[in-house]
């Protein structure tokens, strides 16, 4: 029953359908759950290099292949991103809005953008654990049944909640 109040809240926060959330146990479960449910021997998945390196491991736990796309001007490279899955068609694209541990970010408008560029077959994965310190303008607005892009956030950073472990995905 907690689970089922804590995701009519999240619904109600975000003014979104209910069936579009899912809590787990922070960002690290969600990411471990999709990396077990979508991921086979030899998927590939594009990334940031100098990114989030937990998700790398759960990637290749689950026995993905992990094409890292280096930073440019200190920021995730959105074209070398959408060029790496262009040329290798991915399972997954992972992007981190803002990033850490630069505290840099891309506008909203841009990570639509990227969105729309990927291949169809490609799911994003939109790391989003601060954005609650982030400008308005960084947060993309993506409709929650678009099935390109899951959204990841967490209590952990502005509500302090760090040793609950408690995430969700939209």
């Amino acid at each position: 029953p907690e689970v089922y109040i804590l995701r009519k809240a999240i619904s109600r926060f975000h003014d979104i359908d209910f069936r579009n959330i899912l809590v787990g146990e922070g960002i690290d479960g969600l990411i471990s759950n999709i990396a077990r449910l979508l991921i086979n021997v030899g998927d590939k998945v594009v990334s940031s290099l100098g990114g989030y390196p937990t998700f790398d491991y759960h990637i290749f736990s689950a026995g993905g292949d992990v094409i890292s796309v280096p930073y440019a001007n200190d920021l995730e490279n959105l074209n070398g991103l959408i060029e790496a899955a262009q040329i290798h068609r991915p399972r997954l694209l992972y992007i981190v809005n803002p990033d850490n541990p630069m505290g840099t970010w891309w506008t909203g408008k841009k990570i639509e953008e990227l969105i729309e560029n990927i291949p169809s077959e490609t799911l994003v994965i939109l790391d989003e654990a601060y954005f609650e310190f982030a400008p308005d303008e960084a947060i993309a607005a993506i409709n929650p049944e678009n099935p390109k892009v899951i959204r990841f956030r967490t209590f952990s950073k502005a509500y302090g909640l760090a040793g609950l472990r408690v995430g969700y995905a939209i």
